[in-house]
């Protein structure tokens, strides 16, 4: 306890002390408040003037290390650009890109309900459902060119599918995707990740090409594999699916 007769002083924010100012009882409640504001101006002012203070010079200021940012990354954080075509490209052109893309994937449909293809017309519209073969067969997405199609499908069925992967391969149905598809792509928007770096705007456009058939490829071979599937069989009609293109947005 301090003695008497002695007053004590609390530090305020910026590591100053000032003594308290003493309202009698007899000053006004507006009075006060005058007080309280010119103190606590005093101190934000005492602390931007300590904040905004520069070393100039001196051993003391030499060995001095500038402050470390909190929100600064780490050296060793990846870049997610790399892995985003549209994000370089904002980023070097200053102009954000459209972000239209084209989803290829298999698709099965279902009646609306009870298995009966009458329960689901309804006037004007049709209800159906939409079976995705989850785990089972990949989906592909790539870049489009304003004007393509919302939606389009490969006519031959999962059913039809698996009779020709039994005859003697898939290289027919992957070639006849890709000339489609290569009509779709905006190859100016696509990169493509390899081991001696990434190939983007103005890159070689058949390893585009190459990578894309590799995709589709893998997502046909996979189909035909997944048709012979006995949960696939008792869940979906190999008659009603298909490979399926949808424009996104």
């Amino acid at each position: 306890m301090p003695p008497d007769g002695h007053k004590t002083s609390v530090p305020d924010a910026v590591g100053t002390t000032e003594p308290d100012a003493e309202l009698k009882p007899s000053e006004s409640k507006s009075t006060s408040l005058k007080a309280q504001t010119k103190r606590l101006g005093k101190k934000l002012l005492n602390k931007d003037m300590s904040s905004e203070a520069m070393p100039t010079g001196g051993s003391e200021s030499a060995g001095r290390q500038p402050a470390v940012q909190a929100n600064a990354p780490p050296s060793n954080t990846v870049d997610r650009t790399d892995f985003d075509p549209l994000a370089e490209s904002a980023t070097s052109s200053g102009t954000p890109l459209p972000s239209r893309r084209m989803i290829i994937l298999p698709i099965g449909i279902k009646p609306h309900r009870a298995r009966a293809w009458t329960s689901s017309a309804r006037p004007g519209e049709s209800v159906m459902r939409y079976v995705l073969f989850n785990g089972q067969c990949p989906s592909v997405v790539v870049p489009v060119k304003p004007g393509s199609p919302l939606v389009a499908w490969h006519t031959p069925t999962l059913a039809q599918l698996g009779e020709i992967g039994k005859g003697g391969g898939v290289e027919g149905v992957v070639r006849i995707l890709l000339e489609y598809v290569e009509l779709c792509v905006d190859w100016e928007r696509m990169l493509v990740v390899v081991s001696k770096g990434r190939i983007g705007a103005g890159g070689e456009k058949e390893l585009k090409m190459q990578a894309i058939k590799d995709a589709l490829t893998l997502l046909v071979g996979n189909l035909v594999e997944a048709g012979q599937s006995q949960d696939v069989k008792e869940k979906v009609d190999l008659d009603r699916a298909e490979i399926v293109f949808f424009r996104l947005p």
